[in-house]
């Protein structure tokens, strides 16, 4: 009998992917107003101007050259030349959009987990120019996604596949919730994920719209230096202050993993991500902490780690947000597949760190977080 190989593939988000699909862009089936793509009147999505720049011709094709491959790191963009003139030249521009963990498993045992790009936006760029002048042309726009299961499988018409993947969700949302009861602990994590996964496709289309945008917006006010460098006003200057005011714990008294309070929590790797993304969800939905973007916003650090030294295990590690205070507990057997350790991750948030913290609400501070209490 032949051996049948099956690769699975496992998406962070708990919500399935399929087969890859290139889509046109980018209108939607959905609000007015919310598509963020100009389009013409058949639909399809061109940008274009003229700018004005000192040189010659050559010379800005040259300094227009020079900025599009520089986006291969400005922006993470694959630029591949199609036409070059002394007055003409012409790429396409690949920009990846957003990040997904996935695993590879072979008869259900790990091969690896890695990350991915969730879209990739494609388009041509073309620029034509006379001595200080030149006009930019970007079209053929077309979206390169992972596609959902359901409705949103089908290509379907011409630039609605944005809102038809969101509207698939939501109608598939109210199905399940119509068929289920909004109280089970079951219930309430699969409407997690498709709330999760939904405000995933919306932010995706926006970062779609906003790396389309980066481009435009360094290719307009691109400055010439020389022949073989330039500035672009789209790199921001680093003036080391990124707004964010840290929480003061100065005169907080009480223990830091309280009920209400906020928490940062993080993971490594890919598995290890998929641990801490479980944690979030668990918590969330008990409404036991608050969830932030940032560890200086937070009471108390969660770290979901892997160790791979002898057999894999997996483990929490809480500490107050210096280290000064920590714990480090909750051992159990792991590998390194992102499914397993959600699985791994929702059992220690159910069976072990929820249980202490209800302790902790009726007035008894258990063993383990003694060191968490500030007088």
């Amino acid at each position: 009998m032949k051996k049948l190989l099956f690769i699975s593939l496992m998406l962070c988000s708990s919500l399935a992917f399929s087969q890859n699909a290139v889509h046109y862009a980018f209108d939607t089936n959905g609000p007015m107003g919310e598509c963020l793509f100009n389009q013409d009147s058949r639909g399809n999505v061109i940008y274009t101007g003229i700018v004005e720049m000192n040189g010659t011709a050559e010379e800005i094709i040259m300094a227009v050259s020079d900025f599009i491959e520089s986006s291969k790191g400005l922006l993470e963009c694959e630029a591949k030349q199609k036409v070059k003139t002394k007055k003409n030249v012409m790429y396409q521009i690949k920009c990846p959009v957003g990040k997904q963990y996935f695993s590879i498993e072979v008869w259900s045992s790990p091969v690896f987990s890695r990350l991915r790009d969730a879209s990739e936006v494609i388009f041509d760029c073309n620029v034509e120019a006379i001595d200080g002048k030149f006009k930019y042309t970007l079209n053929n726009f077309v979206t390169k996604r992972n596609m959902l299961k359901g409705e949103a499988k089908n290509d379907g018409s011409p630039n609605i596949i944005h809102w038809q993947r969101v509207n698939s969700l939501i109608k598939e949302r109210q199905n399940y919730l119509s068929r289920h009861n909004p109280a089970k602990r079951s219930t309430k994590e699969d409407l997690y994920d498709y709330d999760t996964q939904i405000d995933f496709e919306q932010s995706l289309y926006k970062m779609e719209h906003k790396k389309v945008m980066q481009f435009v917006e360094g290719l307009i006010n691109m400055k010439e230096q020389s022949s073989d460098t330039f500035t672009s006003d789209l790199v921001p200057a680093d003036d080391g202050n990124d707004g964010i005011e840290p929480l003061n714990l100065d005169n907080y008294k009480g223990n830091l993993l309280k009920k209400g309070n906020c928490v940062y929590v993080m993971g490594g790797n890919p598995y290890e991500s998929a641990g801490a993304s479980e944690l979030i969800k668990q918590i969330s939905i008990d409404n036991l902490w608050k969830i932030v973007p940032d560890p200086r916003l937070a009471h108390f650090i969660i770290e979901y780690r892997v160790d791979l030294d002898g057999r894999d295990k997996a483990y929490l590690r809480i500490s107050s947000r210096d280290g000064s205070r920590f714990f480090s507990g909750f051992k159990h057997s792991s590998d390194e597949s992102v499914d397993g350790n959600r699985g791994v991750a929702r059992s220690m948030y159910l069976n072990e760190l929820y249980p202490l913290i209800k302790k902790l609400e009726s007035g008894k501070t258990p063993k383990e977080l003694v060191d968490f209490e500030i007088r």
